[in-house]
């Protein structure tokens, strides 16, 4: 009986070590499992928009995860929002002065 219950206990101990759960700090999540996150957009609440490709996704997820609550108000407020209506496209004009 004893042995039975070592055994048992043992392989479950195995199984869960073989099988490791994907770490909730993106610090931690392999190349992979970021842009799989990132591009799923959960994070974007249904706010139609794409990302520009300077974002950095670690430094990004690691700071969605630290807060995720006002991240997703955010997002959401960004989401219930008709923004090519409420704010004009303008175009901007910068001049440089080359000395």
């Amino acid at each position: 009986m004893k042995t039975r219950l070592i055994f048992i206990f043992s392989l479950s101990i195995m199984a869960a070590a073989c099988n490791p759960q994907k770490s909730k700090t993106p610090d931690k999540w392999s190349e992979k499992e970021l842009s799989e996150w990132f591009s799923k957009g959960k994070w974007k609440q249904g706010w139609n928009a794409l990302s520009d490709e300077s974002v950095d996704q670690k430094k990004f997820a690691r700071l969605y995860f630290e807060n995720p609550e006002r991240w997703n108000k955010a997002f959401q407020f960004l989401s219930e929002q008709n923004l090519s209506e409420n704010i004009p496209v303008r175009k901007a004009v910068v001049k440089v002065r080359i000395n």
